[in-house]
């Protein structure tokens, strides 16, 4: 075989590969590619009036394909906990049809008041999760917690392993993380090194990954910022073991960087046509 032979042999293999990755990038049987449960507080000590700012920066995001996507990719459940749980919004699809629709149901959602169950939040985020038709372990599962204080410990801890367990989480690919509005340092530090998944749990910002906590000040800097979490989840889409391309030896520097599957099929297949382009003019 003749270099010009073997080198459009070796484009052609890399292009049909490239094809199969991309084709084999999970999604749900409805295309969902990520499934977003959030579980917003509240309990007493938030009140009325920041429920009202709480819901409309969801809101507010939700109805912006900049903030979450309108192409049926997103999935999201909404959960509202105080002494205890219910889902008040979703499992939906949001797409460009009912955005505005959903937005508006986010808005209306009402205030309960009552003690803070965290626990209660995760277990049930995580059963509409598992109980929606678009559940696949394969997607990415995402668990927002939004809390202003702290509940039973060791209950919420408990429920974080549950939903990790029931939804088959993995390092790799999904994540829980959290909110804290106004908390204290021991209450966000109890979030980032027991209920955030994957550990070790970090502060943001910035976002370097899944597992972090970001803490804002009142319920308008949680409005504000919403549509950043969101990009932070959702764009972040790692669907597959990860192949790595090299360690990050600084100390405290960023995870090491990796490619999917898609991005290492191109690369592998780029090096090849370039090594054979280099002996042709060798020889």
């Amino acid at each position: 075989m003749n270099m010009r032979t073997m080198a459009t042999s070796l484009i052609a293999t890399m292009v049909i590969l490239t094809a199969f990755a991309a084709i084999t990038m999970p999604a749900s049987a409805n295309g969902v590619k990520v499934q977003v449960g959030m579980a917003l507080d509240s309990s007493g000590s938030i009140g009325s009036t920041d429920w009202g700012v709480i819901t409309e920066g969801v809101a507010s995001a939700v109805e912006n394909p900049d903030c979450v996507p309108h192409d049926g990719s997103v999935e999201l459940t909404l959960v509202r906990f105080a002494s205890g749980a219910s889902v008040v919004v979703g499992p939906v699809v949001i797409t460009a049809a009912n955005a505005n629709t959903v937005a508006s149901d986010i808005r209306n959602i009402s205030y309960t008041g009552g003690g803070t169950n965290i626990a209660a939040g995760i277990r049930v985020t995580a059963d509409a999760m598992n109980g929606s038709g678009n559940f696949d372990p394969s997607i990415k599962q995402v668990i927002n917690i939004a809390t202003d204080g702290s509940s039973d410990q060791t209950a919420a801890v408990n429920a974080r392993n549950y939903a990790i367990t029931l939804l088959g989480m993995t390092e790799a690919q999904d994540e829980i993380d959290a909110e804290g509005i106004d908390i204290t340092d021991a209450n966000r530090d109890w979030l980032k090194d027991n209920i955030v998944f994957p550990q070790p749990g970090y502060i943001a910002p910035p976002y370097t990954g899944p597992g972090w906590v970001r803490v804002v000040a009142n319920t308008q800097e949680f409005a504000e910022s919403m549509c950043e979490k969101f990009e932070a989840v959702i764009d972040d889409e790692p669907c597959c073991p990860d192949v790595p391309v090299g360690p990050d030896t600084a100390v405290g520097g960023p995870a090491v960087p990796v490619l999917t599957p898609f991005g290492a099929v191109t690369l592998i297949g780029l090096l090849a046509v370039a090594g054979v382009i280099g002996i042709r003019r060798r020889t």
